[in-house]
């Protein structure tokens, strides 16, 4: 009976997940745009508000990103701790959208930051008093909250945050929760696979690092940095405590500076003695295509940043 395929076929086509309607997501940065991408792999795609290469720290919306804003049914980012920023918008022009903020779950583990390194932080500021410390606590008030905003650099945040963006993304979008769930559990046991793997590295080596961003990982892996060229904040360091950084590095004979795509790499060379090898570290994937592969590939390519330094 030929005239009932017609009907069969738009009946198949209704009765597909593909025509939910699927919820518009939108991310902050790159690492968790990777990890919603792993959630919503099979329904859709969500939206990138940060392009990757940009700072988190200071960067300005533009109207095309209000925009996005507004047609949002999901938000999910790292929180004001990170965008101070984004706060206000969101409150103003993405008011009819799930607000989740990742630093704010419960499952998060947090840790006090920014914070100092000992070894190169305290030989920099032995008495407290250079001409750039009234401007080093002004940037430290403008952190919204106590706490080291990069919590996406422990992967152990990353696992518990998957069944959270499931749960989130069922609740905007019921038909496709199963596949929301089975994705979150998988990408979890992938991210855990990465957790062994690294754990079997050596990480312990002598370098500093241009923005002290990386403190979730260092405890993670035991990977300590030695020190910070710039604070959690990313501002840039005055004169003085890059004069003082400088023979800091000298005195505990540091070997590596690993410097992120953003940061102005003349104050790296500035910082180390001459002949002190100089790295890339990403803390967004700035160079890694966007995607589920993104989070997982920035996590190594940090690991093999810090592998890269010599050993003592």
């Amino acid at each position: 009976m030929p005239h009932l395929r017609p009907t069969l076929a738009v009946f198949s086509l209704l009765a597909t997940p593909a025509m939910a309607e699927v919820p518009l997501v939108v991310t902050d940065i790159a690492p968790v745009h990777s990890l919603v991408s792993m959630v919503m792999q099979g329904v859709g795609q969500p939206d990138l508000l940060i392009p990757a290469g940009s700072s988190p720290h200071d960067f300005s919306l533009r109207p095309s990103d209000a925009a996005r804003l507004q047609d949002a049914d999901l938000i999910v980012w790292i929180g004001e701790d990170l965008t101070p920023w984004l706060a206000r918008p969101l409150s103003i022009v993405a008011e009819g959208a799930v607000n989740m903020p990742l630093i704010e779950l419960p499952v998060t583990l947090l840790r006090e930051g920014g914070h100092e390194h000992d070894t190169l932080d305290a030989a920099a500021h032995p008495d407290d008093d250079h001409d750039d410390h009234d401007d080093h606590d002004d940037h430290d008030e403008e952190m919204h909250g106590s706490h080291d905003p990069h919590v996406w650099l422990d992967p152990v945040n990353a696992i518990a945050w998957l069944p959270e963006i499931a749960s989130a993304l069922t609740r905007q979008d019921p038909q496709n929760g199963p596949l929301y769930s089975a994705n979150a559990a998988n990408a979890a046991d992938m991210l855990d696979q990465l957790l062994d793997e690294l754990a079997q590295g050596d990480l312990a080596r002598p370098f500093i690092v241009s923005h002290d961003a990386f403190g979730y990982f260092e405890d993670r892996f035991d990977a300590h940095a030695l020190g910070s060229i710039a604070g959690a904040d990313a501002s840039a360091p005055g004169p003085a405590r890059v004069a003082a950084l400088r023979d800091a590095a000298r005195e505990a004979d540091v070997r590596c500076v690993l410097v992120e795509p953003q940061f102005n790499s003349g104050l790296a060379e500035a910082v180390v003695p001459q002949g002190v090898t100089i790295r890339q570290i990403d803390a967004m994937g700035s160079d890694l295509p966007l995607g589920a592969t993104l989070y997982p590939d920035m996590i190594r390519s940090i690991a093999a940043a810090i592998s890269g330094c010599p050993d003592e």
